[in-house]
């Protein structure tokens, strides 16, 4: 597995990507936090440059193998633990299995744990088109496995905030079939992980900080892939109500918004 760790201080930021997503997605802004403290950056096992892990893909699993990762690197707590999306779940669960390593945790545009039951019940069109994402990916893999597709095609797909050499870095790396398998793998375990969120129960006394965009994922979305995925506006307009709702209840109190269930 890989782990990046920069920068000198206390306590350590650690910082946790969302589904898929390689920790050079992280590079701007853990070289701005490096200034002022420690800042380390991971690929989960499959993603980015670290090989692929033993399924499913779960956040249990995943924490699991962070853990090691840390002890093996010499790295110690406590961590505030900024997780991005899906891996704010993640930082959720290290936070409530390990909150004598853990100072404070961020979640910035975070999953709910509740968010793929309300989904599945309410709004089964953005499970739908997660779905055919994923298919999309698993078919993209063996495209580049057929020499079909390759880092070129990835690279414009790259963050913005990416200097060029490092678009091109983010490309090799994302255009990998392992890394592709490997975010529709964390999808397929994504019903578990929020179940093993759920369980662990609330954070305690440790410190929360949501950050969120006044704008949610899918109103975010280009019209084309909207059209692609077959969402409709009324879709789009109902899980942006949904995920403003899912935003808040992270800004409750630990206790109180796993209190909503």
């Amino acid at each position: 597995m890989h782990l990046y760790c920069v920068g000198d201080g206390e306590p350590t930021v650690l910082l946790e990507t969302s589904q898929g997503d390689p920790a050079l997605n992280y590079r701007p802004l853990q070289e701005e936090l490096a200034r002022t403290t420690r800042v380390c950056s991971y690929d989960r096992s499959g993603l980015g440059w670290s090989q692929p892990g033993p399924s499913p893909r779960t956040g249990k699993q995943n924490v699991s193998e962070l853990v090691a990762l840390l002890n093996t690197a010499g790295e110690s707590g406590p961590y505030v633990l900024a997780g991005h999306g899906s891996g704010g779940l993640l930082a959720l669960l290290f936070a409530r299995e390990r909150p004598q390593d853990v100072a404070g945790v961020v979640l910035i545009d975070s999953s709910h744990p509740e968010e793929y039951e309300v989904l599945q019940t309410q709004l089964p069109s953005m499970i739908t088109a997660e779905d055919v994402q994923m298919n999309q990916l698993l078919d993209a893999a063996e495209r580049v496995t057929k020499g079909e597709l390759g880092p070129l095609d990835a690279q414009d797909l790259a963050p913005s905030s990416l200097p060029p050499n490092l678009q091109e870095q983010w490309g090799a790396l994302v255009a990998q079939p392992h890394s592709l398998r490997t975010t529709a793998a964390e999808w397929d375990a994504y019903p578990d992980t929020s179940r093993q969120v759920t369980a662990a129960g609330p954070l305690g006394d440790i410190p929360l900080i949501v950050i969120a965009a006044g704008r949610g994922p899918a109103a975010s979305m280009p019209v084309q892939d909207r059209e692609t995925l077959g969402l409709t506006t009324d879709d789009i307009n109902a899980h942006e109500t949904l995920w403003q709702e899912f935003q808040r209840d992270l800004g409750q109190s630990p206790a109180e918004w796993w209190a909503l269930r």
